[in-house]
């Protein structure tokens, strides 16, 4: 893969060249460049990315990123410290350990069927929170106000508004209304009664004189007032007003025999009765329908999830919805089925998923312990004195604890150190890696904090173990400003699919440059060089010298006491004897040791007097 890069930063213009299955190490000294280069192949994947990368000296110039060679993997994996900080430590604790449990749980293949379950799930509850089903809802939820069953919805519930307003007796057709109150026909039973009543109790304080047309009222009004109060109680109107408004809305589109049942009940002489097993019948079908419905619209993914709970809610939809054969409203049936269809898919789907999961519970105890391993024996090499254990991995509360191995820690998030922090995060991004299979990975300076035998562990872990254990045959790219794993891994170890390359930026310009064998010096090779280099001052070639046969442990010929002695101003040079005390060069020491410095780094003439 070719990226290239304009405009991001201190970056005016660059190109990166990536190997693909290979381990690509980037090498920069700091300033270079390097995040710089992680965030913007990550703008590829996040355009957003792009408004942070304004260059330095023109921010009205637009950043931008290209692929000019290569396909772009479908994701990139980034260990930096925005994975640190979000996806492992969190304020209240060391450990956001329901994550790390799912990294080290995790299963590729059951992610998958768990994302088409997951994908089902999200359109069925889009379907459950359509603005039509939403206002079928509301509509049946008023006329269940007004007309509840009990608990086993066998019985209109005795207390409900409707029923109560039909006890004394159905004064809401006009077969039964007094004859006293013949003259108030079109006014109790007119389609704004509720209105009128309102109006006409609000009228109830008053003397002799009507206080509306003020002239004097007639006699028995009294007796009239009462008998109206009494039998159209305001309350009671409005109820059975209402619940007569819902059952005709278009909204809910019963069917007309439907509608003319219940109307023909409501408006018999004995009005509605609580064990009428016809009206029964149809709203317990339609409050069934829209608990489910108002259930599924709150359904969590982790309660679909669950075996057992969600099966249940989900076959009673089905059954609920063949009863339903009293609506005639094509916009809310075609949701309906579509709810339908749904459910069928998603509960087929669950049965496999559920297989799957099945199987891979009973691999969960052995993958964990196989991870937790993995993990101390990490920790172990590197040297760091903390372990993790799991507890409640065959509850519903699955957790991981970080614990000292040589003493009780109380808080360990003062106690860990920064490296340790760091070396423990990137541990877990190997395994978040493995998990999620990833096959495009940038590290961003992961190793750089460490001391050195830390600096081991962690590249060994990342890519010198089995293929299944490491990151190896990925596309990995790995920037950083320390030299030592370019040394370890291209140098020590000759390891193939690794492809080493060193950042240049030079007035703005990003280069790469690679590199060989020839580049890599050893600390004796680079004394012993920087020794013999005519360009270098005397004193200094006289240090590299003394470094050179410090690290050689060669003193046979006096040459590391008389430079020594030179270094400390010392007018006769001296050596030091077995029982550790300083005696004075001889003339004839003091020339041969001469002779052997001259010769060795290459110096016409070299007096120890002089260079004194």
């Amino acid at each position: 893969m070719k990226f290239k890069i304009n405009n991001c930063k201190n970056i005016e213009t660059g190109c990166l060249t990536l190997m693909e299955n290979q381990l690509n190490i980037r090498y920069g000294a700091n300033g270079t460049g390097k995040s710089t280069l992680a965030m913007a192949i990550e703008s590829l994947y996040n355009e957003e990315l792009l408004t942070k990368m304004k260059p330095f000296k023109n921010t009205e110039l637009v950043p931008k990123v290209e692929l000019l060679e290569g396909v772009l993997p479908d994701a990139v994996k980034i260990f930096n410290e925005k994975y640190i900080s979000n996806h492992l430590f969190i304020e209240s604790s060391v450990l956001d350990d329901r994550r790390v449990y799912e990294v080290l749980i995790k299963d590729a293949e059951l992610d998958k069927k768990k994302k088409v379950l997951l994908d089902l799930f999200s359109d069925l509850k889009q379907l459950c929170n359509n603005k039509t089903i939403t206002l079928f809802i509301s509509k049946i939820s008023s006329m269940k106000s007004n007309l509840p069953l009990n608990n086993k919805k066998d019985q209109i519930n005795g207390s409900s508004k409707v029923i109560k307003a039909l006890k004394d007796g159905n004064f809401y057709i006009a077969e039964n209304l007094p004859k006293s109150l013949s003259s108030y026909h079109d006014l109790l039973l007119g389609e704004k009664r509720v209105q009128w009543i309102e109006w006409f109790n609000s009228g109830h304080d008053f003397s002799d004189n009507c206080p509306y047309c003020r002239e004097d009222l007639k006699d028995g009004f009294e007796n009239l007032k009462n008998e109206i109060s009494d039998r159209y109680k305001q309350a009671n109107v409005k109820n059975i007003t209402s619940f007569l408004g819902d059952l005709g809305s278009n909204v809910i589109d019963l069917n007309e025999s439907t509608k003319k049942l219940i109307n023909d009940k409501i408006n018999s002489i004995d009005g509605l009765q609580t064990d009428d097993a016809e009206i029964i019948k149809i709203y317990a079908s339609l409050y069934t329908l829209i608990e489910t419905l108002d259930k599924l619209c709150s359904l969590s993914e982790y309660d679909l999830l669950k075996e057992d709970e969600t099966e249940k809610l989900l076959n009673n939809f089905l059954s609920t919805f063949e009863k339903i054969d009293f609506i005639e409203n094509d916009e809310l049936l075609k949701v309906l089925n579509s709810i339908k269809s749904k459910i069928e898919e998603l509960k087929s789907m669950k049965i496999d998923y559920l297989k799957n999961k099945g199987i891979f519970d009973t691999a969960i105890k052995s993958k964990v312990n196989n991870s937790k391993n993995q993990i101390n024996d990490f920790m172990q090499i590197a040297g760091i004195p903390y372990e993790i254990n799991f507890i409640g991995e065959k509850t519903k509360d699955p957790r991981v604890i970080l614990k000292h191995t040589n003493c009780n820690v109380t808080n360990i998030l003062e106690s860990l150190s920064y490296g340790e922090k760091n070396a423990f995060a990137l541990i877990m991004f190997l395994m978040d890696v493995l998990s999620e299979d990833n096959k495009f990975i940038i590290l961003d300076d992961p190793i750089s904090s460490f001391d050195e035998n830390k600096k081991y562990a962690l590249m060994h872990a990342l890519f010198l173990r089995d293929e299944d254990r490491c990151l190896k045959n990925r596309t990995v790219l790995m920037l950083t400003h320390d030299f030592t794993p370019v040394i370890d891994l291209t140098y020590v170890k000759k390891h193939d699919n690794i492809n080493a390359k060193y950042l240049q930026l030079s007035e703005n310009i990003l280069t790469e440059h690679p590199i060989n064998d020839n580049h890599i010096k050893n600390v004796i090779q680079v004394s012993r060089d920087m020794s013999k280099n005519p360009d270098k001052s005397l004193l200094s070639r006289l240090i590299e010298h003394r470094r050179f046969l410090e690290l050689t442990k060669n003193n046979e010929d006096f040459q590391y006491d008389l430079i020594s002695s030179v270094l400390k101003l010392k007018v006769t040079p001296q050596l030091k004897n077995n029982q550790g005390d300083f005696l004075d060069f001889t003339q004839e020491q003091i020339d041969a040791a001469c002779n052997k410095v001259k010769l060795e780094i290459n110096i016409d003439d070299f007096n120890y007097s002089e260079v004194l």
